[in-house]
């Protein structure tokens, strides 16, 4: 009887202990994503501004580099229109028409609230047809009245690339909400 109710308490405490460490499992990680912005984009082999389609990008950042760079995941859309004119091209594509893990440099001279990002041209396929984006600039709108850590954040490591004054806290800061387990 006594090594049954034990039993029982054992497996209680663990219960009790799993539950815990469900609950503590740390910070959530900070999703920041750039709201879609129009991209061209071209079929290899076709001369620059012919027949450009019109994309959307989008921007998640996954990870602030010491030498000023984001890792960002590029995500490229095509709206209905645009694929309602590659149909008649013959060639039906997804929405969802490219992902890609890239990294970005600031802008030279960009400042809050309008960062600028310099996104390079982007080569991916499409139903065996190979396509392209020209190197663009992508934004990132910081509000001046936001209160969120992140956006300020990136405004301050703004600050510091065009004062070119050290940046590293900042860095370490940015990958501690985007990364909270610690992978810097």
């Amino acid at each position: 009887m006594i090594q049954y109710h034990s039993t029982i308490l054992a497996g209680f405490t663990g219960l009790l202990i799993g539950l815990s460490a469900l609950q503590d499992a740390g910070p959530r990680p900070a999703v920041f994503t750039t709201p879609p912005q129009r991209i061209a984009i071209r079929f290899a082999g076709e001369p620059p501004g012919y027949q450009n389609y019109d994309g959307q990008v989008t921007l998640t950042l996954l990870e602030a580099g010491s030498d000023d760079t984001l890792r960002a995941l590029l995500v490229l859309t095509l709206p209905p229109g645009e694929r309602q004119r590659l149909v008649k091209r013959g060639l039906e594509l997804p929405e969802t028409i490219h992902r890609e893990e890239l990294r970005l440099n600031w802008r030279r001279g960009t400042s809050c609230p309008d960062i600028d990002l310099d996104l390079p041209a982007v080569k991916f396929t499409g139903q065996g047809r190979e396509m392209s984006t020209e190197p663009t600039r992508v934004r990132i709108d910081v509000s001046l009245r936001t209160v969120e850590t992140l956006p300020q954040l990136l405004c301050s490591w703004t600050r510091q690339i065009n004062s070119r004054r050290p940046r590293l806290g900042i860095v370490m800061a940015i990958n501690r909400l985007l990364i909270p387990d610690g992978g810097d």
